[in-house]
């Protein structure tokens, strides 16, 4: 090991951590409890009982981001079930009207479709999972029908239609798979709360630095505060990285609208 460089105390930053969003400032602390949880606890004089109320802090944000990322999922349910639903009054209601159209071979077309189809009318008013599955019989029996369905137009249609439809599945169980309890702290509150627990761990490393009572006791605590210091560091310049990329993508099209 090489020489080490031995400060009067060790500081470790962590001033940057309130300018992090939630899903970073979960990375950074994940990040710093692995270091900390592979350190003798004894030489840093950080207790068993500390380290895992931090990870339970962790954890609980973790689970807030989920939900968090859950309401995306809802949001995008709801939009693939839109579509679904114009995709279904459109195909209905072209197959009820050409029935009445004055070319014979489109008439026939959308009479045999109505036959075909009729059983399905109205499953854009069922209940979601009801709705998904009367789609997949659809597309089923939309194999023995191509030259009908292309003589009314459909074609387009039923492929959005199949497309949403397998997107809202996907989505569906993707929500499904992550049910989390409903009943969580603000972000903000269990932010306030794992970043109280790290600044107390902290504490207790830079105070286990200056009762050190050998140098190799003192380095055990250094090459820790510095490994901590690196990854913080390195996370913060991502952040910093990522908002600059973001304010010239914001600029830059600004600018293309002004010359336009």
């Amino acid at each position: 090991m090489g020489k080490l460089n031995y400060p009067r105390t060790a500081k470790i930053k962590n001033e940057y951590l309130k300018s992090f969003s939630n899903s970073l400032h979960v990375q950074f602390h994940f990040q710093q409890h692995e270091l900390v949880a592979r350190t003798n606890k004894e030489k840093i004089k950080v207790s068993d009982k500390l380290l895992k109320e931090w990870e339970e802090c962790i954890e609980l944000e973790t689970d807030i981001n989920k939900k968090s990322a859950m309401s995306e999922v809802t949001k995008k349910l709801t939009e693939q079930d839109k579509v679904r639903d114009d995709a279904l009054n459109n195909i209905f209601g072209v197959i009820r009207s050409q029935r009445f159209s004055p070319i014979n071979e489109v008439k026939e077309a959308a009479e045999k479709l109505y036959a075909a189809f009729k059983p399905y009318f109205g499953t854009q008013f069922k209940p979601l999972p009801e709705e998904s599955a009367d789609i997949r019989g659809m597309m089923v029996d939309t194999v023995n029908f191509p030259t009908e369905i292309d003589k009314l137009g459909l074609k387009k249609s039923f492929e959005l239609l199949k497309a949403a439809n397998d997107t809202f599945e996907e989505l569906r169980m993707q929500r499904q798979d992550n049910q989390i309890d409903d009943h969580l702290p603000s972000a903000r509150e269990a932010r306030k709360h794992t970043d109280e627990v790290y600044e107390e761990i902290c504490h207790c490393i830079s105070a286990a630095y200056l009762m050190a009572e050998n140098q190799a006791d003192k380095d055990i605590v250094i090459i820790l505060v510095n490994e901590l210091n690196t990854s913080g560091d390195a996370i913060r310049k991502s952040h910093s990285e990522s908002i600059a990329m973001k304010k010239a993508a914001k600029k830059k099209k600004e600018e293309n609208k002004e010359t336009e």
